[in-house]
């Protein structure tokens, strides 16, 4: 289980091979949950295409950011950029164990929780 290092509102569920597609958002059976209200039951998904990896917003409610600007459909993105799900801000820092290496939770005044 990948270890963050904030809350546990944040699980992950299981390593991830490069030829899968990892579902993030609030519904228990995602590959990464966050359980915070501003992120959608299907909120994203990430898999690695060849040599990128690829973010796709999937009619999220709040909306998917990299590096704080907000990606319209799909994005591709690289190690150290910051994910933003809703409210919830997470590093992208893939290894052969977890995705992220960072999660916080910010409040409605843009600040970490």
């Amino acid at each position: 289980m990948q270890t963050l290092t904030t809350p546990s509102r944040v699980t992950r569920r299981r390593s991830h091979p490069r030829t899968q597609t990892y579902a993030i958002g609030r519904r228990p059976d995602s590959d990464f949950v966050i359980d915070d209200r501003t992120v959608s039951r299907h909120h994203a998904t990430i898999r690695h295409e060849g040599t990128f990896w690829v973010l796709v917003d999937i009619g999220s409610t709040n909306g998917t950011r990299v590096n704080g600007a907000r990606i319209d459909g799909r994005a591709v993105i690289a190690p150290g950029d910051e994910i933003g799900f809703g409210a919830a801000v997470a590093r992208f820092d893939p290894d052969e164990r977890r995705l992220f290496s960072e999660l916080r939770v910010l409040e409605p005044t843009g600040e970490a929780a």
